[in-house]
């Protein structure tokens, strides 16, 4: 959702500026930053390993090479090996708690993803949350020159 004078995500922005201020106010950055990375890493690996699953499946579908993506299938492998290496090092040298609370948080977008997203579940309480939310903050969904 963007600002609907300025077209950009301002609300995105302010919230995440709130967020980040009280969590920098509650912990200590350095601990912060290690689990924000481990999130980020487990995050960025995934993104590689659905690079590679569209890339074969274009391929089984039989998509010209120029129609396909055009990164070869050896980069996002290498950098899957990167960041398992990254998310899988500090739970075995160091383990703590807050790297299972993270992969339980990471996990638990599941619990929402699957009804309301893979499944099309419509909940009518919602929608008026969201026009409210709109109203308030006047925003709406960006036009099609963004």
């Amino acid at each position: 959702m963007v600002d609907v004078d300025e077209n950009a995500p301002l609300t995105s922005l302010f919230s995440r500026g709130v967020l980040a201020t009280i969590i920098v106010a509650i912990g200590d950055v350095e601990t912060i930053i290690s689990f924000i990375v481990f999130s980020v890493w487990f995050f960025y690996g995934l993104s590689f390993l659905s690079l590679i699953i569209l890339k074969i499946k274009a391929r089984r579908a039989g998509a010209d090479d120029s129609e396909a993506f055009t990164v070869p299938i050896v980069l996002p492998a290498v950098m899957i090996l990167i960041s398992m290496y990254i998310t899988i090092l500090p739970i075995v040298t160091a383990p703590q708690w807050p790297y299972l609370y993270s992969v339980i948080f990471i996990v638990s977008g599941l619990i929402f993803y699957f009804p309301f997203v893979y499944c099309k579940v419509s909940v009518s309480c919602f929608d008026r949350v969201t026009l409210w939310g709109q109203l308030l903050f006047r925003i709406s969904l960006p036009g099609k020159d963004i």
